[in-house]
């Protein structure tokens, strides 16, 4: 039986919900770029002309591979956590971070770093140049009614 495809369903729920595209990012794994990559970049092509955004969660936890920066129109990149919970400075995992904060800023492709877990984590990333993460340190997760709460109650600090 063949499924209703994706762009459809995407494009019937915006609607149906009122959402404009450009405020939906669709996270896709590394994985799911190897299966089938001309699948996924038809998919991809489609989807973004509609306007919504991509983003590679766990970058560099598979199969990266620059050539999907290249060939996929990706908006976004995920760090894995792997590379940045309890980061030190002069590490790998530290010019790692680095490098690929200063590559994404010259894509034009916004970084996210999983994983951010002590005020150390945090201040380490922000001075390799990283101006987005994510991870318990900020909040962990919550019911949008205590998150209406978290957010009157608090500003992102670094």
């Amino acid at each position: 039986m063949e499924h209703e495809p994706l762009e459809e369903k995407l494009r019937e729920l915006l609607r149906k919900y009122e959402v404009s595209p450009e405020l939906l990012t669709l996270e896709i794994t590394e994985t799911a770029l190897v299966i089938n990559p001309m699948k996924a970049r038809r998919t991809i092509d489609a989807l973004v002309q509609l306007g919504i955004h991509f983003s590679i969660d766990d970058f560099g936890a598979g199969y990266t591979s620059f050539k999907y920066l290249k060939t996929f129109r990706i908006s976004e990149i995920k760090i894995d956590q792997e590379f940045v919970t309890g980061i030190e400075k002069e590490s790998f995992d530290a010019c790692l971070v680095q490098s690929i904060a200063h590559f994404c800023r010259g894509l034009g492709v916004r970084l996210i770093v999983e994983g951010v877990e002590t005020q150390s984590d945090l201040d380490i990333l922000v001075e390799l140049g990283c101006e987005t993460g994510q991870g318990y340190h900020m909040a962990r997760p919550m019911p949008i009614e205590d998150l209406k709460l978290w957010l009157g109650k608090n500003s992102l600090k670094r």
